[in-house]
């Protein structure tokens, strides 16, 4: 176990009985600010060798929280038929307009009916185009929303002779819908709520490896060309934990999100969540991009697989206020 795993879990013993009525996640995250303590990555190695001096043979228990359970765990239900292997959790975040909001999800279960009718059709049924949608190269139209991927087209003639064992109520859902109602304590967390703090709710922290800083491009010294000029940039704040804090960062694996917004309203587009472990230097834990209602289920299929990474060829190309957000809320009291 790595010198940040060690310090995890022995501090995570210790939250536990500290606050025992709190769930996996945050005792999770009060376990990593004890890390982020540190001064540097030679007091963590420090802290973590002293760890394993004062346990000596009984050791550090590896993984402690995997018996744990907390309040947002949600149920996939069996594997069995399952399309996806975790579920992508759509969150409704701004809740002045039910009309949009009605409309968005309706698309949604629009595209997932013609998805699981194109998946389940035969080949003379289905038109030659499918297999647009794993296409991750198009980089430019992903970060308008407009052409992560293609949906699937199929034949209306192929759908109106399915089968009424694919009828809607019968087709498996690759989301789980998060939409508050006004009495709901989870309301209040979710409403406006930034990307990392959604990361925080639904997904389980890490601190992984920050990935390795790219050597800048250097010029052909046989031909004389000048060195290549990086591309700009957002500014990042020196030794942050969503990028790199002593060659570490936090990252929180799990389910994709989509996230309904103000914007939403307006776009019928949602907002694209980074979960930062596996990504390019360059890229923050919680960058966010946006995609449109009737590309969302076959990203999530493609996504969750592995078939399709969104990473914009190691360009910096998201969107820049909802990282602002997530640094204001980590740098700020380091509890959001």
């Amino acid at each position: 176990m790595d010198a940040p795993g060690v310090l995890l879990a022995a501090t995570y013993a210790q939250t536990k009985v500290q606050y025992p009525n709190e769930g996996r996640r945050r005792w999770k995250l009060r376990a990593v600010e004890e890390v982020w303590k540190a001064s540097n990555a030679m007091e963590i190695e420090a802290m973590s060798e002293e760890i394993k001096v004062s346990r000596g043979t009984q050791g550090v228990p590896a993984l402690p929280w995997l018996v744990d359970k907390d309040p947002l765990d949600l149920d996939d239900g069996p594997a069995e038929g399952r399309m996806v292997n975790a579920k992508g959790v759509i969150v409704r975040t701004d809740f002045s307009n039910d009309t949009a909001w009605d409309e968005f999800v309706s698309r949604v279960k629009e595209a997932e009916r013609e998805g699981f009718s194109g998946l389940t059709a035969g080949p003379e049924e289905v038109e030659g185009g499918d297999e647009e949608g794993a296409d991750s190269e198009s980089s430019d139209e992903e970060e308008e929303g407009e052409g992560e991927a293609q949906q699937m087209e199929v034949d209306p003639a192929g759908q109106a002779g399915s089968s009424s064992s694919a009828s809607q109520a019968e087709i498996p859902s690759v989301f789980h819908i998060i939409n508050p109602a006004p009495t709901d304590p989870l309301r209040s967390l979710v409403e406006d709520a930034s990307n990392i703090r959604l990361l925080r709710l639904f997904n389980d922290i890490q601190i992984v490896p920050a990935p390795p800083k790219p050597r800048p491009p250097q010029g052909d010294l046989f031909s004389g060309m000048p060195k290549k000029k990086p591309q700009p940039q957002s500014e990042k704040p020196s030794n942050n934990r969503l990028v790199d804090k002593f060659g570490w960062k936090e990252v929180y694996p799990g389910r994709i999100l989509w996230i309904f917004d103000s914007e939403s309203n307006a776009t019928g587009s949602v907002r694209v969540v980074n979960s930062g472990d596996d990504s390019a230097y360059g890229s923050s834990t919680g960058d966010s991009w946006r995609a449109r209602a009737a590309h969302i289920w076959e990203l999530q299929i493609n996504m969750d697989s592995g078939a399709l990474k969104i990473d914009f060829d190691g360009q910096d190309r998201w969107t820049g206020k909802e990282r602002l957000r997530n640094y204001e809320e980590v740098l700020g009291d380091g509890r959001a």
